[in-house]
């Protein structure tokens, strides 16, 4: 649970730089390499380590992760990320068998694509869970992605190898990223990843404010404590494999054309986000602290009172009379 949670705040700070524009403009550095090589993997500017300690380290408080644990991962990254940007081609069948497990060359390549819906995708460095949780695993039919180009198409020549151009990059603003088309109104709303992420950014600052309230209610629950974790990994797993298998459940962000009552669809219209609550709620379980409330219930409030009516708002004008009759067989739980 520790390493999932580790990987969880790479995913996550990863995801922030490539969707909050002053935080793209630092981490394109490592995107306007041309060639994808094991020097591209230290390819980084100097700023982005500030950038990507100071919300990991929070999220790390705010999910009680080990020091040990955290320690362990950060070996794997060391030897995952520069394997994953090595200028080599696994066997097909190898390379398809291990990146359902570790990020691997092939895997790593779509998101160096100049692509960029491709570019914004992969955003895992040692695991590739999160992506196929969220919905951003992306791989090419042949699964090697080799065949495309790679880099930014804002920066073409030679100024991509120039280090004092690369280190002044940032505050150009003409090469923020290209501006995408805009997608329908539903495709624009908030994701579950964006809301958990919002709870424990508002969480961690509230951690600085108050003092006083890290101070626990109660004895904490030692080794229970991750019990909530665990549980709503396998919910979201479980419906994300549900998802994968119909390609028709109601999933956030994915469009539904059918509504599906199997595995945990029984239990919930949302397990999605049931899951996401339950992991945020495991921080305030292993402390007992009242701070750590505030991710779970900010959530909570987000889904419960403007998420969900909308979603189902949505489902309601498509779906009609069966969408009332699959509320009356399947409760919400929000």
């Amino acid at each position: 649970a520790n390493l999932l949670g580790r990987a969880f705040i790479s995913f996550a700070v990863h995801w922030l730089h490539h969707h909050v524009p002053w935080l793209w403009r630092l981490h394109r550095v490592h995107h306007l390499d041309p060639e994808l090589d094991v020097s591209t993997t230290v390819r980084f500017h100097p700023l982005e380590f500030l950038t990507g300690a100071v919300p990991g380290a929070a999220m790390a408080a705010v999910l009680g992760l080990k020091p040990s644990m955290i320690l362990l991962y950060e070996l794997l990254d060391a030897g995952v990320t520069v394997f994953s940007h090595a200028n080599i081609r696994l066997p097909a069948r190898v390379e398809s068998l291990l990146r359902r497990v570790i990020v691997t060359p092939g895997l790593h390549r779509v998101h160096h694509s100049a692509h960029q819906p491709e570019t914004d995708s992969n955003f895992g460095a040692v695991f590739p869970i999160w992506d196929q949780i969220f919905g951003t695993y992306r791989v090419n039919p042949d699964g090697t992605a080799t065949e495309f180009r790679l880099g930014l198409d804002e920066v073409r020549d030679t100024r991509a190898s120039q280090l004092g151009w690369l280190l002044a990059s940032p505050r150009f603003g003409r090469l923020s990223k290209p501006v995408r088309p805009h997608p329908p109104e539903s495709a624009r709303r908030p994701r579950p990843p964006a809301i958990a992420l919002a709870a424990l950014a508002g969480t961690a600052a509230l951690y600085g404010a108050f003092p006083a309230l890290r101070q626990p209610l109660w004895p904490p629950l030692g080794a229970w404590a991750g019990l909530p974790f665990a549980l709503g990994l396998t919910l979201m797993l479980w419906a994300w494999d549900v998802f994968r298998r119909n390609r028709t459940a109601v999933c956030p962000g994915r469009p539904t054309r059918h509504l599906v009552t199997d595995g945990p669809y029984r239990i919930t219209r949302n397990p999605m986000y049931l899951g996401l609550l339950l992991m945020l709620a495991a921080p305030l379980a292993a402390t007992c602290a009242p701070i750590w409330a505030a991710a779970p219930a900010g959530f909570f409030a987000w889904t419960r009172f403007v998420q969900i009516p909308r979603e189902e708002a949505a489902l309601r004008t498509a779906f009609g009379a069966t969408f009332e009759d699959y509320v009356r067989r399947v409760r919400r739980w929000f």
